[in-house]
């Protein structure tokens, strides 16, 4: 049986749990050098992106959310949603969204950002949401605040500046 987590609809959006075909789409998307222009080192090689996407599936079978599969008009255009994680010694939630350049400017990162945090604030209300993006990612930063987080200078790490919903 499917449950509300592992499928979600928006008015333009379909979020749901991956599956193994969805590999080749995701592994397109991860390794395009325009979505990791804020990555040091540039994109992953494909075999690197096939082990995230074998993690992301795995996020899945061990907790029963991870990050959804986003498909407008039957497409995927992208991955994206929570994932529980151990930030600074406490349990919280990752947000996390990677979407296909074409999909760029059509507010998709900050809908599933929402619905990630309606989501993890259902299945774990104590624990703090967390995003972490590079300074340079405005785009990032902005999804994260347009998602409910707050930016928290005093929780960055290395090279990533913390956005934060609950810490």
């Amino acid at each position: 049986m499917v449950t509300e987590i592992e499928v979600r609809v928006t008015a333009r959006l379909r979020l749901r749990r991956p599956v193994t075909d969805d590999v080749k789409s995701i592994v397109a998307i991860d390794s395009d050098p325009m979505a990791n222009l804020h990555r040091p080192g540039g994109a992953p090689s494909p075999d690197q992106n096939v082990q995230t996407f074998g993690e992301f599936v795995r996020g899945w079978e061990e907790h029963d959310v991870s990050y959804w599969i986003a498909e407008f008009g039957g497409d995927i255009i992208g991955m994206a949603g929570v994932e529980p994680q151990l930030f600074l010694e406490r349990e919280c939630w990752n947000l996390y969204y990677r979407f296909s350049p074409s999909a760029w400017g059509n507010g998709f990162a900050v809908k599933v950002a929402k619905e990630a945090v309606i989501v993890a604030s259902s299945l774990q209300p104590m624990w703090p949401v967390v995003a972490r993006t590079r300074a340079t990612n405005y785009a990032a930063a902005r999804t994260a605040e347009r998602a409910g987080l707050r930016r928290c200078p005093n929780l960055d790490t290395g090279d990533f500046e913390v956005f934060a919903l609950g810490w």
